[in-house]
């Protein structure tokens, strides 16, 4: 649901304006409404950093523990983005890291929204800006998934060399902005945003000061005040537990659909396997020692090449564990004694490696 939707059912986009600030140096509110206290307030990228991070052979619950653990203690929670990566079978994070210093500015509590995040929830799929702000000159672009944002400065002169330096192709068309079009254009930006968009891209601020004893005592003194708070504490209860339901929702639907394609993937390679069985398990008259392989493949090793030389038995493949596989293969009554042949190697998550096999001599002379 948009904002924008909210606001009309309520008839709130007055007092909605009057709240929504930018913040470069100083807190000024957006629109021309008369002023009020801020609750939502725009961060200008210059009060912020954008840090790029890998997190291999690690699960998202992890990730969000380590996440948590480093946010820890600070005044201002940063905003985070996780991203599978497949290639690390792991997670990429994007993290918007605030200025803590910003907390003696802002004020006790409202919603930190970063203006790149902000731009990044448009609907188009390739958006170029240049923009006048107060802090310089901004240059933003995104391509699908991606976005990338950077004051002229530096190594960046103009918008061409910003764009090179993303990689994004130069014949997109650019929207350029004056410091007063810009404003109109976040304030847009948010209002057509959508709830969950806005709620997972930002990060609220509470004031770590606390109340006076004066000011506690006061609210016994104002009941009707304390009814009208409850009341609209529920309201935004109910709003966000509509919101909370449906990211729900689709985080259960993008769960199901992994483990489909778990199931799937590890079907497929059942499969495989047993072909690969059926296929050795023919050619006995050929090669007696094929039940090695076989052995070797219910132990759980992927087999990719099988010889013999000089009275030993090679079997070249990867699995989850090296030494698993070779203490299940050495316990097997017609083997004299196992060992790995050269070095262990990583593929992906599993180890590749060699295995050296000796029968005992009753085998060894029918191989002949």
């Amino acid at each position: 649901m948009q904002i924008n939707s909210i606001l009309s059912r309520l008839k709130l986009q007055k007092k909605f304006s009057s709240r929504l600030y930018y913040l470069c140096e100083e807190c000024k509110v957006i629109s021309g409404e008369e002023p009020s206290s801020p609750a939502i307030v725009i961060v200008s990228r210059k009060h912020y950093k954008e840090v790029r991070k890998t997190y291999s052979a690690v699960s998202k619950k992890e990730v969000r523990q380590i996440l948590e653990l480093q946010s820890k203690g600070l005044d201002i929670r940063p905003v985070t983005k996780i991203m599978p990566n497949e290639h690390e079978d792991g997670f990429d994070v994007v993290s918007v890291e605030f200025d803590q210093s910003l907390a003696q500015i802002l004020p006790s509590a409202a919603l930190l929204i970063p203006e790149s995040t902000l731009l990044a929830t448009s609907a188009e799929a390739r958006l170029a800006i240049s923009a006048k702000t107060p802090a310089g000159d901004l240059f933003f672009c995104k391509q699908g998934e991606l976005a990338h944002s950077a004051f002229r400065g530096g190594l960046i002169t103009n918008f061409h060399s910003f764009l090179l330096a993303c990689g994004i192709p130069s014949d997109v068309e650019v929207l350029e902005f004056s410091e007063e079009e810009y404003r109109a254009f976040l304030q847009q930006q948010i209002i057509e945003a959508e709830v969950q968009q806005v709620l997972t891209r930002s990060s609220f601020y509470l004031s770590k000061s606390n109340w006076s004893a004066r000011q506690l005592h006061s609210l016994y003194l104002l009941p009707l005040l304390s009814s009208a708070l409850t009341l609209g504490a529920i309201v935004i209860y109910l709003t966000l537990q509509g919101v909370t339901l449906e990211s729900r929702s689709k985080e259960l639907m993008e769960q199901t659909a992994g483990l489909i394609d778990k199931r799937i993937e590890i079907d497929t390679k059942q499969t495989r396997n047993r072909d690969i069985y059926t296929e050795l398990s023919s050619f006995h008259e050929v090669h007696p020692s094929w039940w090695l392989v076989g052995a070797a493949m219910d132990a759980g090793m992927d087999v990719s090449r099988f010889q013999y030389n000089d009275g030993n038995y090679f079997i070249r493949g990867k699995s989850e564990s090296a030494s698993r596989i070779l203490g299940e293969l050495n316990a097997l009554e017609r083997v004299k004694s196992t060992s790995i042949e050269g070095d262990v190697s990583k593929s992906g998550s599993k180890d590749l490696f060699i295995v050296k096999i000796q029968l005992h001599e009753k085998v060894s002379s029918s191989e002949g």
